[in-house]
């Protein structure tokens, strides 16, 4: 952790702190994941350098989740012209763009989850009628029904 004093290109100071956080226990066969994170807030301890760690980590479910409201559910093309339209599609969609992220990390993370844990009988039934494939006997996999939203 070091604090510096960058020049701006109006030759004004600003004093930031330079966070370098390398990845640890990485396969032998790659080079580590090294960050370099410039903050305006002071870091004085290990405790506040893991905060702005984390605060960085956290910027990118906020960028994914921005992403899935803006191409996923495409809100730019609702065009609402006014605010009051504007609040109540946005709540709603927001709360789409949620879940869409939630199923994602879940795809990802725990695949042979069994897909009655995340959608409710008539939502994963309805994903295989629409595919025109056989509703199966057994509970499918969460890998499964995404797969198949996916391709919608």
């Amino acid at each position: 952790m070091q604090r510096l004093s960058l020049l701006d290109p109006k030759k004004a100071s600003l004093v930031v702190t330079c966070v370098i956080a390398t990845e640890v226990n990485a396969p032998e066969e790659v080079k580590p994941v090294q960050w370099r994170l410039l903050s305006n807030r002071e870091v004085n301890c290990l405790k506040q350098a893991s905060e702005r760690i984390d605060w960085y980590r956290a910027r990118w479910e906020i960028e994914l989740f921005f992403l899935i409201l803006k191409e996923g559910c495409r809100v730019e093309r609702l065009q609402l012209g006014d605010k009051d339209r504007l609040e109540p599609a946005l709540a709603i969609y927001m709360v789409i763009a949620w879940r869409i992220n939630r199923l994602m990390r879940l795809g990802r993370t725990v695949p042979e989850l069994e897909a009655g844990l995340v959608f409710e009988p008539d939502e994963w039934r309805a994903v295989f009628i629409l595919n025109k494939k056989p509703i199966p006997k057994k509970m499918p996999t969460l890998n499964e029904v995404l797969r198949l939203i996916a391709r919608r």
